[in-house]
């Protein structure tokens, strides 16, 4: 590896994902979330305490709570007026 480039490591972790506005829960691909709208700020998205407001954001949790040997984690999404 050169200095600069950071080694690629694949994990396996379940997403669900928690719609504040209407209560569903669902589950969700990763792939599936790299198409929402990020730039959307309308729409506000959290995994416990951490805002999630990037698809890089979420990898990067994702990456840490798998690491911790969380198997499943829980994303919550509302509109902005909301919160999370």
């Amino acid at each position: 590896m050169d200095g600069g480039e950071k080694e690629r490591k694949k994990y396996k972790i379940g997403l669900t994902v928690l719609d504040r506005e209407t209560g569903e829960r669902r589950a969700c691909t990763i792939a599936e979330a790299g198409t929402w709208d990020w730039e959307n700020r309308q729409k506000v998205r959290s995994i416990g305490p951490w805002h999630i407001y990037s698809f890089a954001r979420l990898l990067s949790v994702l990456a840490d709570k798998a690491e911790a040997g969380c198997e499943e984690v829980e994303l919550v999404e509302a509109p902005f007026y909301m919160g999370c």
